[in-house]
């Protein structure tokens, strides 16, 4: 099988655990899913530049897709490759994903989290808040790390059908 889907990343740690690389799917607030890939992300000028904002302003509804891959150069960290949030895509829903990859991250026992920042919604000052820091001094850094060195954040529901 190719891709798997996962609804509750508790009772399928496993699955989780032995996957380099997936989506996570929040909506509603709420995480709905994690597709476990058998390859990256990929992501191109052409996806960001062309692609994006189109799709942003056509799909107004309220879903969040978080790209995520383990190198095999870095067993030890998770790269976040490509967060795409719809047109309608709620604040609660882009925590649900946020959420959701700090669990994964505890799952696979990952020192840390790195993304390359490439919105400029996305500040330092936020990306600070949900406990990111830049990888230098510079002002302009866009590459940002979160670390945990075994210290993760309490865990929250993520099953996507909570009883």
């Amino acid at each position: 099988m190719l891709y798997t889907t996962v609804l509750d990343l508790d009772r399928q740690a496993d699955l989780v655990r032995h996957a380099r690389h997936g989506v996570i799917e929040a909506s509603g607030g709420r995480f709905r899913r994690l597709i476990l890939r058998p390859w990256p992300k990929l992501v191109s000028l052409a996806d960001v530049l062309l692609f994006g904002p189109r799709l942003h302003r056509r799909r107004r509804r309220d879903r969040c897709l978080l790209y995520y891959d383990q190198p095999w150069g870095s067993p030890d960290y998770l790269a976040v490759k490509y967060l795409l949030a719809y047109g309608g895509t709620s604040y609660a829903s882009v925590v649900a994903a946020r959420r959701a990859i700090d669990e994964v991250a505890r799952i696979k026992e990952a020192d840390a989290l790195v993304c390359h920042v490439g919105n400029r919604r996305l500040s330092a000052r936020i990306m600070s808040r949900w406990g990111w820091s830049p990888l230098n001094d510079s002002p302009r850094c866009s590459l940002f790390v979160r670390r945990f060195y075994g210290h993760y954040p309490p865990a929250v529901s993520t099953a996507s059908n909570p009883t």
